[in-house]
């Protein structure tokens, strides 16, 4: 079954303008979640992506270590692959002193007919450092998704 939500949020990335052949670049870190199951995660030297599951939240930490510049975007891609479902994301994310980095954050719910997604993010910048953060949404055709 994991199967079949990992190529049905695959399948859905050009949905927000990105290519799914990232998910297959050894180069480029990335978390693909489908409601509170991680389905693939890659991490990158210099980024640590400590995330765990649980009946109710995806929860977490990802981090930029110390000098580190990541020279591709970090790629979260949350979502549910069914009609109906809640999704509760609580990230924190940190850039330690002189990191830089990117990521972007796609958010897929592409059958979504009554499904919540709801993120709670915190966002840590140490000295010196910088983040771009960008994120994309698709809730369904039906708009059943919010």
């Amino acid at each position: 079954m994991v199967q079949r939500e990992f190529d049905t949020i695959r399948r859905a990335l050009p949905l927000v303008g990105a290519d799914p052949a990232i998910l297959d670049d050894g180069r480029i870190a990335h978390v693909v979640a489908d409601g509170h199951r991680i389905l693939s995660r890659r991490s990158v030297p210099g980024l640590r992506v400590e995330l765990e599951e649980s009946a109710d939240v995806l929860s977490g930490v990802l981090v930029l270590e110390q000098g580190v510049r990541l020279e591709q975007p970090v790629y979260l891609c949350f979502g549910l692959a069914h009609r109906t479902g809640v999704q509760r994301v609580a990230v924190r994310v940190r850039v330690e002193a002189d990191a830089s980095g990117s990521v972007l954050a796609h958010c897929l719910f592409p059958a979504a007919e009554q499904a919540q997604h709801h993120m709670d993010a915190v966002i840590d910048i140490g000295p010196h450092a910088a983040l771009t953060y960008t994120e994309g949404h698709f809730h369904g055709t039906s708009g059943g998704g919010w």
